[in-house]
């Protein structure tokens, strides 16, 4: 943990890497002040069935409501370890140089996907969340403890817009998409400038 402590004194971005596998605790996490989490990790979800981080970042984000969730391949390429693309985070940066990319990921710019796309993410008056997405089935505006709303097509056609408003007293939301597949993408945390 002392490495930790190190790096984030030299302002790297600390990353807490598959939380389902790891063991780590909530805990741990808050007392090194991590600034992101992995909301998912396909090697450890293929070989372990350990690569859901959602609960994980839920529970981070009742204390810390800005904490960020990315989704990851975690390829290592080595014998036993199949390339596998699962994961991956879409940044949006003003230019594609190295330090344009980093400081829209520090400012949560991006949001992290296994397969849908979100066009775009706005918050309206009201702090009513509009986004326009990839053909979807679902919908989910995801707040602290056991709050959240949902949407859907259960006729199975899709849908590629969708809007939700965000409680005044939920301090946090979070959009997260599904689409006919099963895959997933997520948005960072929705600040309610209410709350």
């Amino acid at each position: 943990m002392e490495a930790l402590e190190k790096a984030g004194s030299q302002g790297s971005f600390l990353i807490w890497a598959h939380p389902h596998w790891s063991g780590n605790t909530v805990a741990d996490v808050l007392r090194h002040e991590f600034h992101g989490i992995e909301v998912y990790n396909h090697l450890c979800e293929i070989a372990y069935g350990k690569g859901n981080g959602a609960f994980h970042w839920d529970s981070v984000l009742e204390q810390q409501p800005d904490m960020l969730g990315l989704a990851t391949d975690d390829n290592h390429f080595k014998e036993g370890f199949p390339p596998q693309v699962g994961g991956w985070i879409m940044v949006n940066a003003p230019e594609l140089s190295p330090e344009a990319i980093m400081a829209s990921i520090r400012k949560g710019n991006f949001y992290s996907s296994t397969g849908p796309d979100f066009k775009w993410i706005y918050i309206k008056k009201e702090n009513r969340v509009v986004a326009e997405t990839s053909p979807i089935v679902h919908a989910r505006l995801i707040g602290p403890a056991t709050k959240g709303k949902w949407k859907a097509k259960v006729d199975k056609r899709n849908m590629t817009k969708t809007n939700f408003r965000i409680p005044d007293d939920w301090a946090f939301a979070r959009l997260e998409i599904e689409d006919a597949f099963g895959k997933k993408a997520w948005s960072n945390p929705l600040l309610n400038s209410k709350g």
